[in-house]
């Protein structure tokens, strides 16, 4: 779209009007339009593998609060589409569940999930989940929080509360479930405690473990079930 709207004030600027006289510069015109239109051709291929899905409708601005990951502002990210990555600005829509990206033509696309391996924002790295009958989970958008044989997924989903607070339209409400992987399925784990008990054949070096950090823990629940997960696969990795 900047680049259609740069082209349509040059064109105004450069072409001669009705019944007029064509001034001796029209070959540098000419050379100038076939640039900007070359220039918007390459612009709109870089993105072309990532841009075949549909427009992006935005929730009810009266809602309190945001859909998003992490913040309401477009961050850049970069997306694994097709075997490409690409680089640009990015939402993550968690009642969606929704990869929301920046057209160049000026408004916001939702990709074709099916195309999209993964995508990377705010330092955190999403994966997306096709097969649900081997890892038993709905498909969709997962946060890989720790990527080993115990393998931690988070699932971020915000759910819509009309009327849920006394004078006010609406708000969202932020919901995390943490998985990890455990003889070959996805196990839903709801707290440190459950996951010790998950990983039970090293429950005693996992407890003592825990009581070390407890303080850490205790600041960052998700940080806890991130490190017990690395230390069990330290404590199974083969001498």
């Amino acid at each position: 779209m900047r680049f259609l709207f740069f082209l349509c004030c040059l064109t105004q600027q450069l072409i001669p009007g009705f019944g007029q006289t064509a001034r001796p510069d029209t070959a540098f015109r000419h050379d100038a339009i076939q640039f900007a239109l070359q220039r918007a051709e390459r612009a709109d291929s870089t993105t072309d593998g990532l841009f075949n899905g549909v427009q992006y409708i935005s929730h009810d601005r009266r809602l309190r609060g945001h859909a998003y990951f992490g913040t309401d502002s477009a961050v850049r990210g970069r997306v694994e589409a097709g075997g490409k990555s690409y680089t640009l600005p990015i939402h993550y829509d968690l009642v969606d569940d929704a990869l929301v990206a920046d057209h160049r033509a000026g408004y916001w696309m939702v990709p074709r999930g099916e195309t999209i391996q993964s995508f990377h924002l705010l330092n955190h790295t999403f994966i997306r989940l096709t097969d649900t009958t081997q890892s038993r989970l709905p498909a969709g958008y997962y946060d890989l929080l720790y990527d080993g044989p115990s393998r931690l997924l988070a699932r971020h989903t915000k759910k819509i509360l009309i009327g849920s607070v006394p004078n006010n339209f609406g708000e969202y409400l932020l919901t995390t479930t943490y998985y990890v992987y455990r003889q070959g399925e996805y196990v839903k784990v709801g707290s440190r405690k459950a996951l010790v008990k998950l990983l039970a054949d090293r429950r005693k070096e996992l407890t003592a473990y825990a009581r070390e950090q407890k303080a850490r823990f205790k600041e960052d629940p998700e940080l806890a079930l991130q490190a017990l997960a690395q230390r069990y696969d330290e404590l199974n990795k083969p001498q």
